[in-house]
C-alpha cells in the first residue's frame, strides 16, 4: 500500500510535494463504497447514477462527519499550503 501527496484536492491527483496525503487504502475503501452506491441505484432505479448523484450522496454523508467525529480542516490542522 502506498501513500502520496495530493496535487489538487478537487482533482485528487498525485503530487510531488505538499502536506496533504492520500493513499491506496483510502482510495480502495472509497472505491468499494462508490461501487455499492452504483449497485443501489441500479437496483432501485434500473440505471447508473450520474456523477452529480454520487457527489451529492458523498457530500450528504461527509458534511455530517465533522460534528460526529471531530474532523478539522487542513487550515485548522496546520496543513494548509501557503
Amino acid at each position: 500500500m502506498g501513500w502520496w501527496t495530493i496535487s489538487s484536492v478537487k482533482g485528487g491527483g498525485i503530487g510531488t510535494s505538499g502536506k496533504l496525503v492520500n493513499g491506496d487504502g483510502p482510495a480502495d475503501i472509497l472505491g468499494a463504497a462508490i461501487d455499492n452506491v452504483i449497485l443501489e441505484y441500479e437496483e432501485a432505479w434500473g440505471r447508473l447514477p450520474c456523477m452529480e448523484e454520487i457527489q451529492a450522496a458523498f457530500n450528504f454523508v461527509f458534511n455530517a462527519l465533522p460534528e460526529n467525529c471531530g474532523l478539522r480542516t487542513a487550515k485548522e490542522m496546520g496543513l494548509e499550503e501557503k
